[in-house]
Parts: C-alpha cells; structure tokens; sequence
C-alpha cells in the first residue's frame, strides 16, 4: 500500500514489479477506497524458492503529469524476498512494512484486541493478550520503513493495555508491530492526526 496525493487529485496508480534478473516488469493496479492509500498484491505461491521481488511505483495526477517512486526507477527501484524461508539478510519486518502475508504463518497466540483511538492524536492505546508469559516487543514503522520508536515490555499477566504517546510523531501513516519471544508477530496500521 502507499500513500499517494497531489493537489489535483490521483487519476492512476500502478505497482510495477518483477523477479529480480528478469527483464520485464508486470503492471499491477493500485487501487483506493479513500483518495489517499492505493494498494495492491502482488500474489505468488509462497513454496516457490526464495526470490527478491523489485518494484516500482508510477502514479499520474488528474493534471497528466507523473511521477514515480524511487525517481530513479525503472532504473532504480524498491525491493523485498518472497518465499518460503525468507533470506535471512533481509529485515523480518519487511513483511509487515509492505503488508506481505505468507499463507503458511502459524497461528498466532499474539493477538492484539484493541488500538484506539484510530486516528490518533495525543496518544493510542492496544490491548494485547498472549497465551504465554513473555516479553513483548513493540516497533512504531513509518512508511519509509524507519523505525521511529522500539520499546521492550516484560508482562506479568497474559493481557496488558500498552499506551503510546504519539504527540511527538509527524502526522501520517504508521504500522505497530507487536512481538514476543517465540516469534509471533501482530502488525495493525495506525493513522496519526494533529
């Protein structure tokens, strides 16, 4: 998914990707609900060999003019692996930043029950419950996949309201990926207002 604006307004989006070593790229629609976020899947059997998916983004205005994203691309351009056993080189939470899913993830004893308010302003709250006593990591990730804010709890209990201050976040869209021990993982997207 990405954010995508311009004074005039998005006429069309589209998500150029390709197996990394190919030559051509596959044109995917992004598509919006909201004027704001477009998003797309690039859809592939997840028991295929690890792959490094490049892609770019090419959005047009309702003026005509485009632009994509990297400005370099095609020449230049994003990238993340696909596959069953993903490259340890590559960042675990690139999954979550880009809104992958692998249809062979476990089920989770990780559940995150509430974040609110959505949109926030000052702050936001989750109500996170696991099964099993252990620490919880939580990552704050902007949409440049920067980690803007990381924190470890220890828990007591198997259900804790966890508060994040979001007053000193620039306005935008975030994902909260909550962790434990055992390699279980929550991502729920939050929108920050001021």
């Amino acid at each position: 998914e990405a954010q995508i604006t311009n004074k005039s307004g998005i006429a069309s989006a589209s998500c150029f990707w390709r197996v990394k070593g190919q030559a051509n790229w596959t044109k995917l629609p992004l598509l919006t609900d909201n004027d704001l976020l477009f998003k797309t899947e690039i859809v592939r059997d997840v028991n295929l060999l690890n792959d490094t998916i490049e892609y770019y983004i090419s959005a047009t205005s309702n003026n005509g003019k485009t632009i994509t994203k990297p400005f370099t691309a095609p020449k230049g351009f994003y990238w993340f692996y696909h596959g069953k056993n993903a490259s340890p080189e590559a960042p675990i939470d690139i999954y979550e930043i880009l809104g992958i899913t692998d249809n062979n993830t476990k089920n989770s004893s990780l559940n995150v029950e509430n974040l609110f308010p959505n949109p926030a302003n000052e702050m936001t709250q989750l109500v996170v419950s696991n099964n099993k006593k252990s620490p919880l990591h939580i990552k704050m990730v902007n949409m440049m996949g920067q980690i803007v804010y990381s924190n470890t709890i220890s828990i007591d209990n198997t259900s804790v309201i966890i508060q994040l201050q979001t007053a000193s976040f620039s306005p935008g869209f975030y994902n909260i990926i909550i962790s434990d021990n055992d390699g279980n993982r929550n991502v729920k997207k939050l929108i920050i207002q001021h």
